[in-house]
């Protein structure tokens, strides 16, 4: 996506975030305000764990467009959150998608895990596409459903040659 640039989130980028994945979850049945995941991602404690945070924005009008992090409390474990409308998700998914490898690579992640409603067919079925298999399903607090998927990053190995992480 041409019209977009990833850059790093900054402090007066987190109103347009809250609308962003308020409006990026509007057609999932039980989706409700996204307040509790905006306050979770900006309270992090980067003293105890990693977070890379970067957004896309349109190169022309500054409007944010998606949203990418990856978040760590143990060694070589990510939880990776794409925040893309699903009108989006072709082009600027494919952008986002890939700069998180290469965060998680630069960072060693060796297993990344991504958790989403169970209703987001569209953000789920892109998920799935680049490996992820599904470990759990369970229940929020507020009611709807959520799946997890994880995947096994591939690492560096002898040579320089990559091999998969069982």
């Amino acid at each position: 996506m041409s019209d977009a640039r990833l850059r790093p989130v900054g402090d007066a980028d987190w109103p347009a975030l809250l609308e962003l994945a308020n409006h990026s979850v509007v057609h999932v049945p039980g989706a409700g305000s996204q307040e509790a995941w905006h306050e979770n991602r900006r309270q992090f404690d980067t003293a105890t764990g990693v977070q890379r945070q970067l957004v896309a924005e349109d190169r022309h009008t500054g409007a944010l467009l998606g949203y990418l992090a990856v978040e760590s409390n143990l060694p070589g474990e990510f939880r990776l959150f794409l925040v893309i409308p699903s009108s989006r998700l072709s082009a600027l998914g494919e952008l986002l998608y890939a700069r998180a490898v290469e965060l998680l690579r630069a960072l060693g992640a060796r297993r990344v895990w991504f958790t989403e409603y169970a209703g987001d067919e569209p953000l789920l079925a892109f998920i799935r596409a680049r490996g992820f298999t599904e470990s759990r399903r369970f229940v929020l607090p507020e009611g709807p459903e959520a799946v997890t998927l994880v995947k096994d990053l591939p690492r560096r190995g002898a040579a320089g040659r990559t091999r998969d992480i069982s």
